[in-house]
């Protein structure tokens, strides 16, 4: 256990053998989640640091007609929702639940806070890690701005792409990328076919070749 939150950012520079002394300073609980469980709902209070130890965890907001929206897979080793323990209103903004059986280690914020301030390293990372992760929501924030399926699935293309590598395959399922997304499967599928069809890429499964990148930039720039 102590290996792989060794490998957590939040802990980067402290040595494996050193973070059981540092977990005794203060209250922390283990807990196995299985696939699907709960972990916290979105509107819940934040009231613990919680680090992924193993398996994956994803994190998703639904509206009141039921349509999810994927906001991201967590895989272990990793820290979450560290940038909603402080605040006047620290609540879940998402649901988070189980990919797989997963492990978790939670420390109660009181716990975190006096970390903190005994263990500069710690506070280093835990200011790193919130920083980061803001990064990762603006760049989200872009991306569900855009305004077309097309434009959202040229601009994720390119991002798994380079202009050296137009070769690449999809990370997630058709139904996994339509809640990423946040759109409809069938819409999805629709959109590709077009992409394949216009001779913008070719398609095998997962499998995507790209064959004019000068256009999925164009459709990116310009939304044609």
């Amino acid at each position: 256990m102590f290996k792989n939150l060794a490998k957590t950012p939040i802990f980067d520079g402290m040595p494996a053998d050193e973070i059981p002394l540092f977990l005794s300073q203060g209250n922390y609980a283990l807990k196995r989640y299985h696939k699907n469980e709960v972990i916290a709902f979105a509107g819940e209070p934040c009231e613990y640091l919680i680090i992924l130890i193993d398996g994956s965890l994803r994190a998703e907001m639904s509206d009141f007609s039921g349509k999810i929206l994927k906001v991201e897979d967590i895989v272990a080793p990793r820290a979450i929702a560290t940038g909603f323990l402080f605040g006047k209103n620290n609540t879940f903004p998402v649901n988070v639940l189980a990919n797989e059986d997963a492990q978790i280690l939670s420390i109660p914020k009181v716990s975190v806070l006096e970390h903190l301030k005994s263990n500069e390293l710690f506070l280093t990372n835990f200011l790193n890690n919130i920083s980061d992760y803001i990064y990762f929501l603006s760049q989200r924030i872009y991306f569900l701005s855009v305004k077309t399926i097309r434009e959202k699935i040229a601009q994720y293309l390119l991002n798994l792409s380079s202009s050296e590598k137009n070769q690449l395959t999809l990370p997630k399922s058709l139904s996994d990328l339509s809640k990423y997304f946040g759109v409809a499967r069938p819409s999805l599928s629709r959109v590709f076919g077009e992409l394949e069809k216009d001779g913008i890429i070719q398609t095998n499964r997962r499998k995507i070749q790209i064959l004019d990148r000068r256009k999925l930039i164009k459709i990116v720039e310009s939304g044609v």
